[in-house]
């Protein structure tokens, strides 16, 4: 057999060159071109047509809607709190630095959200759905709300007021309570502030805080002076004493599902709960506090939140007392009223009620075939008693059909997740990309108890595609 030589030394520097140019070909400023799955190059090197294996990845909805079924409402507390992971926050009165600020659930990200107008805001309140928090101010002699991120500051009531403090809101009824140091009178007003009401006007000393049972048709209060904690009907008749010979109770939380009521007392320095007839006194909080004035509970997450006006802290800890966190510690002088939004959606009744989500942004070129869709819902009840599921449903015509639906009956009291469907799971159809656009494609979540007074939770309802060749 013959052999090859080696090629002439200059044949060899011109082979060297005509590589150089090859590369320097498939090169743009600097970088060579590489092909990317669902993606073509249009420069002037590479086209493809082909689809490569992959997934969008997790989207969040950015628009959502009620639908038909159970009392029609859906998730009718905070229904946008679904569209992303968390994101709850904690709001306080700060009555030393005049300011109402947030942050989050740990206290990180502070922020101002009204810091001029105030003199001495006391308790707030919250209507996430509304997109709206309420405080009471002292010494403004004010009733007084704004957008949860501090704009659009409005006076309520600003008259027959003296010494305002505790406040809560009944949403579905419309209306606002407040407790006045004063005038010693508890009394409410539609949301708007017209048409105030005298509920009580006897036998009030210096009542602090109010908190509502508006299905129980109650509110409930603590008078530091009378060293109490009463309640009475939402009119204000039949009022009770409920705990008595206390040292100075002042701020109050409810945990209606589980029957339990929750107060602040910075005389003896405790945080104590009991049962909402009074019964089975339990101090939670007895180390470590200074003056613990207001206190709001995230009862999905299992969590009260406090402010400390004397040691100027936030703070939470579990239900039961136990695993207390600093949650902020600087910037604080005097904080009083505290609230809570988990972050999370509320049907509250919610049997058979129904609520659709969409605009998730998916983008998958025609070309490819969508291989599977994975709906991931993470969600909770208030009470496990009873049969209780949650059903997802997708539909591809902007909600005029829908595939059958896939149901979690896994029952929790804390958050837990379900996963429906999977990468090769298609939900009985094939899909093409334009019935994935935001104007066709919709997920629905539809609640499922045999009690009609279960209240569902959903933190967050994405959806990821999968697709191929």
């Amino acid at each position: 057999m013959a052999s090859v030589g080696l090629l002439p030394k200059c044949a060899l520097l011109v082979a060297i060159a005509a590589l150089a140019l090859a590369l320097a070909g498939l090169c743009s400023r600097g970088t060579l071109t590489t092909f990317t799955a669902q993606s073509q190059n249009t420069g002037n090197t590479f086209t493809t047509a082909s689809c490569f294996p992959g997934d969008t990845g997790f989207l969040n909805p950015t628009a959502h809607a009620t639908d038909s079924g159970g009392d029609g409402n859906g998730f009718e507390l905070g229904p946008t709190n679904a569209f992303a992971d968390g994101g709850g926050k904690v709001y306080w009165a700060d009555q030393g630095t005049d300011k109402i600020q947030r942050a989050n659930l740990d206290g990180s990200s502070v922020q101002d959200l009204v810091t001029t107008g105030l003199a001495a805001p006391h308790h707030i309140a919250l209507d996430v759905n509304g997109g709206k928090i309420y405080w009471a101010d002292n010494s403004t002699v004010k009733i007084q709300r704004a957008n949860l991120d501090g704009s659009s500051v409005q006076d309520l009531v600003t008259t027959g007021l003296a010494a305002p403090s505790g406040i809560d809101v009944d949403v579905n009824g419309g209306k606002v309570y407040w407790m006045d140091q004063g005038t010693d009178k508890i009394q409410r007003a539609n949301l708007d502030g017209t048409s105030v009401e005298d509920l009580v006007t006897t036998g009030l000393i210096v009542s602090a805080d109010i908190a509502l049972d508006v299905a129980g048709g109650k509110m409930y209060w603590a008078d530091a002076f009378a060293h109490k904690v009463q309640r009475a009907n939402l009119d204000g008749s039949s009022v009770e004493d409920l705990i008595t010979e206390l040292p100075f109770p002042d701020g109050i939380a409810l945990d209606v599902a589980a029957g339990k009521m929750y107060w602040t007392d910075p005389g003896s320095q405790e945080i104590q709960r009991a049962n909402l007839d009074g019964s089975g006194v339990e101090a939670l909080i007895t180390t470590g506090l200074a003056a613990p004035i207001g206190i709001a509970l995230d009862v999905a997450a299992g969590k009260m939140y406090w402010a400390d006006g004397g040691a100027a802290k936030i703070q939470r800890a579990n239900l039961d007392g136990s695993g207390v966190q600093d949650l902020v510690t600087t910037g604080l002088s005097y904080p009083t009223g505290i609230a809570v939004d988990g972050g999370y959606a509320i049907n509250n009744d919610g049997a058979g009620d129904r609520h659709g989500y969409y605009d998730y942004g998916i983008s998958v070129l025609s070309n490819c075939s969508v291989t599977g869709i994975e709906v991931r819902v993470d969600w909770w009840l208030d009470n496990t008693t009873g049969a209780n599921s949650l059903g997802v449903e997708l539909s591809w015509g902007g909600g005029t059909s829908w595939t059958a639906a896939k149901t979690d009956t896994t029952e929790t009291t804390s958050e837990h997740t379900a996963t429906f469907g999977g990468s090769t799971d298609t939900w009985g159809r094939a899909w093409t990309a334009a019935e994935l656009s935001d104007a066709n494609f919709r997920m629905r979540v539809t609640s499922n108890s045999d009690s009609s007074l279960r209240d569902f939770f959903l933190d967050w309802a994405p959806v990821k595609v999968y697709y191929g060749p």
